[in-house]
């Protein structure tokens, strides 16, 4: 999350919606700003002495109603100022949520059968299965509450209401263009598209429908608010 009370400006991120690469981007252009503050960025080039750590639940993926639980912002600030997200489709995001759990996080308390299986493939074919590594993941991590894998509106909605700026992943250089229109400052530069998520294999991917299918009811808020924005 990037906060500037002052502008009356929130930036959220959402998990695997190139959230680290935007939180990058718009952090170096914004940093002059006073009060400009901002949860933790991975691999940050910029200062971090306003970085907010105010309490363990200060992860980078916070929400406003968890931002409102550690008192450092509150509702009226919520309600005045614009609020900026990005919504991935629910497949593809998934696809890439899988491969990070397996490349970065191999470490996840109760995964071990999970992980063990899908090495067992690997070792057998000599490459990733996705359509594997996607379903077992999905059936394995369906009912434990795992941040990366909660709904895309659980950060783009607050008390049941959508915040007012979403724009869809493949189109982030607008809501970095919409940002600086709306915070008057002058840039003609646009974020690299250089996201961690280019850099796994298996990025071209081919799911059979039954699994699409099981993805898209497990998240069809995601999935019905993305369509939306894909149609305007």
């Amino acid at each position: 999350m990037i906060i500037i009370p002052s502008k009356k400006f929130i930036f959220l991120r959402v998990p695997k919606t190139a959230s680290t690469s935007i939180s990058q981007f718009l952090g170096e252009k914004l940093y002059h700003i006073p009060d400009m503050k901002h949860t933790p960025v991975m691999y940050s080039n910029f200062y971090t002495d306003k970085c907010i750590e105010l309490s363990d639940i200060m992860q980078p993926h916070i929400n406003l109603q968890e931002m409102i639980y550690t008192n450092f912002i509150d509702k009226n600030l919520i309600n005045s100022s614009r609020v900026f997200g990005v919504v991935r489709d629910p497949v593809e995001r998934f696809v890439s949520c899988a491969s990070a759990l397996y490349f970065y996080n191999k470490d996840i308390p109760g995964a071990g059968k999970w992980l063990t299986n899908i090495r067992e493939v690997q070792k057998k074919t000599f490459n990733l299965d996705i359509e594997l590594l996607v379903n077992d993941t999905f059936e394995y991590f369906k009912n434990i509450d795992l941040l990366i894998l909660r709904k895309q509106t659980y950060w783009l909605k607050f008390e049941e209401q959508l915040i007012s700026d979403i724009f869809l992943y493949q189109e982030i250089d607008k809501l970095t263009s919409s940002v600086f229109n709306y915070l008057n400052i002058n840039n003609t530069d646009f974020i690299p598209y250089q996201h961690r998520s280019n850099e796994r294999p298996n990025k071209k991917f081919n799911l059979s429908k039954q699994l699409k299918t099981k993805i898209i009811e497990h998240y069809l808020d995601d999935y019905e608010l993305y369509h939306r924005l894909i149609s305007k």
